[in-house]
């Protein structure tokens, strides 16, 4: 969208006028809708948004409370590539961002939607390299487009600072620093460098990024976070000041200094040969002056770039899904055994699965599989901060409301079996341009979030909605908190002879599974429902049994079913481990075995503590079944089914 069609409306024109005591001028107006053209050309789909907050009562920033000393703050992007990883769109500032804001960094996570499974490794080890400092870096591997997207998050730490404290900046000068082009790595290694080195100077106070929303956002967002103005002089005409305020695709920061600190940083930037800006100064008074030969330009409160959208909008009804109770597949194809039909979806798996990399020592990327869990370790806290991504986010056109809800459980749910305890969800939208029917859709599928966030009572640590073409995405992950004192849990058996229990009701729906894409070759427009309330109860009962030692593995019951997640858990274990599984359910086979139902989790106990286990689940209120035991053949059996041995699924999976 162009800058002259994002207009604001006339309801607003009047809320800034009620600000400033008079109307706006043309040139002001023109300046707040540049500053304000992202938000104007998404308009209905925030308007969604402020409305699901205003009925929560929530605030949605990036910064997540963790204890009395520090904040979690969480920063997000994405890159979209064509099958030539040509750069279609870049919104990702993670790979320099916790410098430029001076956090502790704590885990780094990148998912991959590749068109093809061979560039998942390239992808993954370019953007190792382009990384500095890290602790863990995730990788995930999903073909749902020909274009390949990548989200990156990144989680650091900052020091709290409480709402009656005001860093005082009154007369502090404000630099632009140009690095050259965003996307060459080696201006981002310049950046980088350039951070450390102002870090360790008394007169550096502060910097902020200047990403592709422009200049002018990145100073409107400075001054709002240090509750400050400022003062601009520059020798620019009126025609001009849009497009000196606009993004010009380079690599930049602002930077904060003490008022006589001009000649040290001058010093700084000739050693690394760049070109600095004076933009101005910061005043106690929350306005944006700008000033050219004298004649003011622009005058106005910072509040006036606050907008609050209309949060009133039309509620968009949700559609009633027909439930297809039968759960019948129509297409028939020749029959193999379960087992071969098990050993396929496992190599079709194996390449949309979590991939999660470790940096070890040397250096280099090892796979695990084992867990679902990306882990911190930072010395600064006692706790370790735990990430997991839902495996389940490509579903939006099939049932969209229905989508958002299933996402953010099974995110919660997974964070739930690594034994942390869920603390904020992080999601990544990204929607087609504004119209009638994405506006439907945008709007089902941010309810069905909502639905989920609050069932299952956890914060939003960030939320956005960025547009690209026709595309409909959303990237869900959840950050919890795992006590010390617990252990790292993962989807390995542990022990010959432990029990093998499934938490949850088993329903064996098929349509929209794994089961019916890769083996019946056919897509369904029915998904599986979840049951929000037991989700709840079903991550307590996970939660406490890890906390309190009996439970020994947790794994997720999702693509695939339970016979994946089992089978999983088996190449997860140490070699000549097997299990043994006795089920009755009144479901065909193929529904017993393969059957996505949500809601569901297998875990392993040992056997003295199964009763107090039970226990806890009848009090909590989760249904617990015991399905079987841990061997020590390498064997896996289910039922009279399937029968393979455990070394032969590692060679489909790995």
């Amino acid at each position: 969208m162009n800058i002259d069609d994002r207009h604001i409306s006339e309801l607003e024109i009047k809320y800034i006028s009620s600000k400033i005591g008079r109307a706006p001028t043309d040139i002001e107006i023109k300046f707040i809708e540049l500053i304000l053209s992202s938000e104007l050309e998404n308009k209905e789909y925030l308007q969604v948004l402020n409305r699901l907050n205003n009925g929560a009562k929530r605030e949605v920033n990036n910064k997540i409370e963790l204890d009395d000393k520090y904040n979690l703050i969480v920063n997000t992007g994405f890159k979209i590539m064509d099958q030539d990883q040509a750069l279609l769109i870049d919104r990702d500032q993670t790979k320099y961002i916790n410098k430029i804001n001076g956090l502790y960094k704590v885990l780094d996570d990148i998912v991959i939607n590749s068109h093809t499974y061979q560039n998942v490794e390239k992808i993954i080890n370019k953007e190792v390299s382009h990384r500095k400092d890290i602790n863990v870096i995730g990788g995930s591997f999903i073909k749902e487009k020909e274009n390949g997207i990548i989200f990156s998050s990144v989680v650091g730490l900052k020091e709290r600072t409480y709402a009656d404290e005001k860093i005082q900046l009154n007369n502090s000068l404000v630099y632009k620093i140009n690095f050259g082009k965003r996307y060459f790595q080696k201006n981002v290694a310049q950046l980088n460098n350039f951070i450390d080195t102002i870090n360790n100077e008394d007169w550096f106070l502060s910097a902020k990024s200047v990403n592709w929303n422009g200049l002018g956002v990145a100073i409107i967002d400075l001054i709002m976070e240090t509750k400050h103005g400022i003062n601009i002089e520059k020798d620019i005409s009126q025609d001009a000041i849009n497009l000196y305020f606009s993004d010009d695709n380079t690599l930049s920061i602002l930077i904060v200094v003490q008022d006589d600190s001009h000649p040290q940083l001058k010093m700084v930037c000739k050693k690394y040969n760049l070109d600095i800006d004076k933009l101005g100064t910061l005043i106690n008074e929350p306005i944006v002056h700008i000033i050219s030969k004298n004649d003011t330009l622009i005058n106005l409160p910072v509040a006036v770039f606050d907008l609050q959208f209309n949060a009133n909008v039309k509620y968009f009804e949700q559609g009633q899904l027909e439930v297809d109770k039968s759960k019948k597949i129509t297409k028939n194809i020749k029959q193999t055994s379960f087992t071969n039909q098990l050993l396929k979806l496992l190599t079709n798996i194996y390449q949309n699965d979590a991939l999660f990399k470790h940096l070890t020592s040397k250096g280099k990327l090892t796979n695990n599989y084992s867990s679902y869990g990306l882990f911190s370790s930072n010395d600064l806290i006692d706790d370790k901060i735990v990430l997991t991504r839902a495996d389940k986010n490509h579903l939006i056109n099939i049932a969209p409301r229905l989508s958002g809800r299933i996402s953010v459980a099974n995110a919660v749910r997974r964070l739930a079996c690594t034994g942390a305890k869920p603390k904020a969800m992080l999601i990544q939208n990204i929607f087609p341009k504004v119209n009638k029917e994405s506006l439907w859709t945008a709007s089902e599928l941010l309810q069905g979030q909502e639905e989920a966030i609050r069932e299952l009572e956890i914060e939003i640590g960030n939320r956005s909605i960025d547009t690209f073409e026709d595309y409909w995405y959303q990237n869900i992950s959840a950050i919890g908190i795992h006590q010390h004192s617990s252990v790292e849990m993962d989807i390995g058996f542990k022990q010959a002879n432990d029990f093998i229990s499934l938490l949850g009701s088993h329903r064996g729906e098929l349509r929209g599974s794994a089961y019916e894409r890769y083996i019946y070759a056919n897509e369904s427009d029915v998904l599986p429902s979840v049951d929000l309330r037991m989700e709840k109860r079903l991550q307590d009962v996970i939660i406490q049994g890890i906390s309190t030692n009996l439970i020994k593995s947790a794994v997720n019951v999702s693509t695939g079913g339970i016979s994946i997640a089992i089978a999983k858990s088996l190449i997860a274990s140490e070699n000549g481990i097997g299990a043994r599984i006795h089920l009755s359910r009144k479901l065909k086979d193929e529904e017993l075995l393969f059957g996505e139902t949500q809601g569901l989790v297998v875990v392993s106990l040992s056997e003295e503590n199964i009763m107090e286990f039970e226990r806890i689940c009848m009090t909590i209120g989760v249904p617990s079944t015991t399905i079987g035991r841990v061997t020590d053949n390498g064997l896996f059996t289910f039922n009279d089914i399937i029968k393979t041995n455990v070394d032969r699924l590692r060679k489909y999976y790995y």
